[in-house]
């Protein structure tokens, strides 16, 4: 989620792989409401040094972007990684914040894996 303070919030990407940036809404631009459940997925598809991601909320395709530059080695890390402040200077944090999360599912083709 990605806003100013009290909102409206967004839900962005950040791949940290290679020189990355924020991946930004450019399908819907839906409002994230706190204090609800959300499903959301998210969809990475790597061919060669380049990967496609897509990603919706509660259903509805959020962003697409493709051809995002990609090192050719395998993703070692899946997180969740939630991180506030030290953006813009003057504002500071003034309330507890929660992400809670239930059922993550992690797959990639059979003929792909490695041990």
């Amino acid at each position: 989620m990605y806003g100013p303070p009290g909102g409206p919030y967004e839900l962005r990407v950040a791949p940290e792989f290679g020189n990355w940036d924020w991946l930004v809404p450019n399908v819907t631009n839906r409002e994230v409401t706190l204090g609800v459940w959300h499903r959301v997925e998210l969809y990475f598809k790597q061919t060669g040094s380049q990967v496609n991601v897509r990603w919706w909320m509660d259903d509805v395709e959020i962003g697409r972007h493709f051809n995002v530059p990609f090192s050719t080695q395998n993703p070692v890390e899946f997180q969740f990684a939630p991180t506030w402040g030290g953006v813009d200077p003057g504002i500071s944090k003034t309330e507890a914040d929660y992400f809670r999360f239930d059922h993550a599912y992690l797959s990639k083709p059979q003929n792909q894996c490695s041990d």
